[in-house]
């Protein structure tokens, strides 16, 4: 119940295809990118369940998420800590 029916598919935090939900918690929801196969978990306890769908994303949800992506990549920062710093509350919503 962490994500609700809003959060069944999301974007891949490592190549914004989309990510279908494998497990879904108290808090935290598990998903795997149907694209590039990669898996991460969302803990929606900070910002509570999404109001609207978060698939698909709009043009500009999609180049802000792309824009965040390269940005930590460029600081080298591992999916691990890419993953950690992926809490509902920082990801794109749907308006």
């Amino acid at each position: 119940m962490a994500g609700g029916i809003n959060a069944a598919m999301v974007a891949c935090i490592k190549c914004v295809g989309p990510a279908n939900r494998t497990y879904e918690g108290m808090e935290n929801d598990g998903y795997e990118c149907s694209g590039c196969g990669h898996r991460f978990n969302i803990d929606w306890s900070h910002g509570g369940p999404p109001q609207k769908p978060c698939w698909p994303l709009s043009e500009e949800e999609e180049k802000e998420m792309r824009r965040v992506i390269r940005i930590m990549t460029e600081r080298g920062l591992s999916d691990k800590q890419v993953e950690d710093r992926g809490h509902a509350d920082n990801l794109p919503r749907s308006s």
